[in-house]
């Protein structure tokens, strides 16, 4: 079985790693992308790969055991086959354009593990950049045998990447996976991209010898998966409606997990880069992106230390309101909103004096964002700090990042107007309702009020307004009453501005329990602020 898995990785190209992410010169990546192993039982292995794409060598380069136990770890190098070479344990240099193959051993530890083992690489002048879809996962149980379903994905054009073949369109991945662990009930499910969601649908089928469905493709499968038993699988992936999908491997990806049913745990997991054409004769900026941020953790290379996922939207007038949930400048903060405007249609977005939120209590930087537009399709860009707000600075914004997303075509290209979102709406903050507010007639918004403790007699109103009927973007003005004693910082007499969206497919009057995600900033107030909010429909 060994010999098998073996050869099966051997036919397995490097592909999404070796896309061009910032000025990263060391790309990784590591199959399987997980395991299982037992106490007392033999190692654990995967093979990694690392691409220098730069044009000097890199010396002493040796793959990383992260926070798995060092005396348990052990790797040795590889050929284009997978065959050892070299020396056990040994740092090698590699070359300027080389790549380089590692098979990296987990000896299992007495009490067990479980965690990501990430593929990083360090040599002497940088280390790898991490990517989590390019990782993978390590269980070990303190006891027991759990299923170890090794699994390899395919793609029509041999590449690893699904390339729907227009907007709207289909595609498909093949997988084939080995049980070479102990027998269980598992969960069979694709899963969308972790950072970026919304731009495809997936579904997947069990395959016979001939490649067909055993049954029609469902959003997960259950299966007993006996031990040394092989079993095939389709994932099918429809892209989004309106709009491409960009070209991101190393995180627009769609993961096809094996879930052990008693423990919740994943015991194989395989993946594959998603893809589609954009629009013909595409031109529209304007509209809701979801984003992927970045923040370096070090001068030493790609590597990432905080990753967060966010929102830009781009009002027809040129106003964008970026949000994030809050994982970097600086880590476990609450989240943030910048703001900006840009030209129409231009491709760069800069906001000096733009303000990020980082709690409730202080911490603000003003922040740069500049990118480049692909039109209805992807954004990239990075941003970086260009002053602090007087007070206490903050030293861990003082790093810059990047930022990527993708243009939300089955949402964007729903025609939306002021009046679809006629009646009362409950605003939804975490999983409770802590206010409410009606909907007029022209897109006012009337008999807002909090209702929550700590926020009490906070009253507001406000106005919807439609620049682009076509698009579904609303621009969005709160304005909190300043008699409200009691209505509590930053909220008190405070006017907010940004945007917000109906997530909803039909055209018309919203039906009860549709949502409309809103995010706002204090644009001209002295002590700047952003949040985010959920409007549900009563």
């Amino acid at each position: 079985m060994k010999s098998f898995v073996r050869a099966v990785f051997a036919a397995l190209p490097l592909v999404a790693a070796t896309t061009p992410i910032a000025e990263a010169q060391l790309f990784t990546s590591m199959a399987p992308e997980a395991r299982t192993a037992s106490v007392g039982g033999t190692s654990a292995t995967f093979f990694a790969s690392a691409i220098n794409s730069g044009a000097t060598a890199l010396a002493n380069c040796r793959p990383s055991a992260g926070t798995f136990p060092q005396a348990q770890f052990s790797y040795q190098t590889v050929d284009a086959n997978n065959q050892l070479t070299g020396t056990p344990d040994t740092p090698v240099t590699i070359a300027a354009g080389a790549t380089q193959g590692f098979l990296i051993a987990y000896a299992p530890p007495a009490n067990g593990w479980q965690g990501v083992i990430d593929a990083r690489i360090e040599c002497d002048e940088r280390d790898s950049e991490y990517v989590p879809y390019l990782s993978g996962t390590l269980v070990i149980p303190s006891a027991g045998q759990l299923p170890d379903v090794v699994a390899i994905s395919a793609t029509p054009s041999q590449d690893g990447v699904i390339r729907i073949n227009r907007v709207g369109g289909r595609g498909v991945m093949a997988v084939a996976a080995v049980n070479i662990g102990a027998a269980g009930e598992v969960v069979v499910r694709p899963l969308d991209a972790q950072y970026m969601t919304g731009l495809a649908q997936f579904t997947v089928c069990e395959t016979d010898a001939a490649s067909q469905c055993l049954a029609d493709p469902t959003a997960e499968l259950v299966v007993n998966f006996a031990a040394d038993q092989v079993r095939t699988f389709a994932v099918f992936a429809r892209g989004q409606t309106g709009a491409g999908i960009p070209f991101y491997p190393d995180f627009l990806r769609v993961r096809l997990q094996v879930i052990h049913n008693g423990t919740g745990l994943t015991v194989g997991s395989t993946s594959a880069a998603f893809t589609a054409p954009d629009v013909d004769g595409a031109s529209e900026t304007a509209g809701v992106y979801n984003l992927l941020l970045e923040e370096p953790v070090t001068t030493r290379g790609g590597s990432i230390q905080r990753i967060d996922r966010g929102v830009l939207g781009i009002l027809p007038d040129g106003s964008f309101y970026v949000w994030g949930a809050g994982n970097i400048f600086g880590g476990n903060h609450s989240e943030w909103v910048s703001h900006g405007t840009r030209e129409t249609q231009s491709s760069r977005m800069d906001a000096p004096g733009s303000y990020l939120h980082l709690d409730s209590t202080g911490g603000f930087s003003i922040l740069d964002w500049v990118s480049g537009i692909t039109p209805e399709s992807a954004i990239a860009g990075r941003y970086r700090p260009s002053q602090t707000q007087p007070g206490e600075p903050i030293p861990t914004i003082e790093q810059a990042g990047r930022f990527r997303g993708a243009w939300l075509g089955q949402l964007n290209r729903r025609p939306t107007s002021v009046n679809d979102a006629l009646g009362r709406w409950l605003v939804v903050s975490g999983n409770s309702v802590v206010g409410q507010f009606d909907v007029v007639d022209g897109g006012g918004i009337s008999f807002g009020t909090f209702l929550v403790a700590g926020f009490t007699n906070c009253f507001f109103s406000g106005q919807l307004t439609q620049q682009d009927p076509s698009l579904n973007i609303l621009d969005l003005e709160l304005q909190f009453d300043t008699a409200a004693a009691n209505c509590g910082q930053p909220f008190n007499g405070t006017s907010f501005r940004g945007f917000t969206t109906i997530d909803v497919a039909d055209e018309g009057i919203t039906p009860a329990g549709s949502r409309m995600p809103a995010f706002l900033a204090d644009t001209e107030g002295g002590t700047p602020s952003g949040f985010s909010f959920l409007f549900v429909k009563a």
